[in-house]
């Protein structure tokens, strides 16, 4: 997991800690589909049918000056035939966080965070020994956005936001790239009546 996850969830459980009316929540999914080509290949199709299924854990707080809701889901996959993608590699997990803070009756900061571990089914191009053929495998990616922003109200109908976003995606196949990205916004708006914004 990334670093900057850690610590943002590290935070945002340490904010919450003290809190007494917090929810807790958990469920249970269960889903299946049909694939007529699981793997996306322009030749030699392989259809097979899938069940993925796994817990919902959730821990929230919608009142007061300080609110959360942190939500972890873990998923397994499993195929009915194509037995070679059933494995721990089919064990995905999904972790989001989201916080905000009423510092002041005008002022808000909020934080989120999205991370998910898990795999792709998809057939990889590999170039090695100067012959290129299709490896149809599950692919891990590791993905995280963490956003940030600053909500100032300047009067009744004028708001100005500063927010900052990090995006990152990685493949443990080292032929695949990994990439982050990072933007920052800054916005004025002005609402046409103190409760309807456009």
């Amino acid at each position: 997991m990334p670093r900057h996850a850690l610590v943002m969830l590290a935070v945002l459980q340490v904010a919450v800690l003290p809190a007494g009316a917090a929810e807790f929540i958990a469920g249970w999914d269960v889903s299946g589909q049909w694939g007529s080509n699981i793997f996306v290949t322009p030749t030699d199709e392989e259809s097979d049918f899938s069940l993925r299924t796994g817990p919902n854990l959730r821990l929230r707080e919608a009142q007061g000056d300080l609110t959360y809701d942190l939500h972890y889901r873990p998923r397994y996959e499993a195929y009915a035939r194509v037995k070679g993608l059933n494995g721990i590699d089919a064990l995905d997990q999904y972790l989001s966080a989201q916080g905000a803070w009423a510092v002041t009756p005008n002022t808000t900061i909020e934080a989120s965070n999205d991370f998910a571990y898990a795999s792709n089914i998809n057939n990889l191009l590999d170039n090695t020994n100067l012959v290129s053929t299709f490896v149809l495998e599950r692919q891990r990616i590791t993905s995280n956005t963490a956003q940030a922003s600053l909500t100032q109200r300047l009067g009744p109908l004028w708001n100005l936001t500063a927010s900052v976003e990090n995006q990152l995606v990685d493949y443990e196949d080292a032929r695949q790239s990994k990439t982050t990205a990072t933007s920052g916004t800054l916005q004025l708006t002005r609402g046409f009546t103190p409760r309807l914004y456009a």
